[in-house]
């Protein structure tokens, strides 16, 4: 079961709409309950914030959140990779 301080710290990486980002993973990633049908939002967001227990939807929460961090990550280095191009070329024109 996800604790509280986790959901908390899910929250704050995730944003605001976070049943909705868990909907559409889930879907595309074609995660079913028993009975072949998607989790509902109200369901995932239960799982997500402690307050139920179910170890597919948990499961399936925590690769979520490994592609967000993933993405979060790679967005920061292409950033920082592109900030440190723009430094070395205005260092540049500046030497010039």
């Amino acid at each position: 079961m996800i604790t509280k301080e986790e959901a908390q710290t899910l929250r704050e990486l995730t944003g605001h709409d976070y049943t909705g980002q868990l909907d559409e993973f889930f879907r595309a990633k074609n995660i079913r309950n028993r009975k072949n049908e998607f989790y509902s939002k109200q369901m995932l967001g239960k799982v997500f914030s402690g307050l139920l227990a179910n170890k597919k939807v948990e499961t399936g929460i925590w690769q979520f959140v490994e592609n967000l961090v993933a993405k979060k990550k790679a967005e920061d280095e292409k950033r920082n990779s592109l900030l440190k191009e723009a430094k070395n070329l205005t260092n540049v024109q500046e030497a010039s």
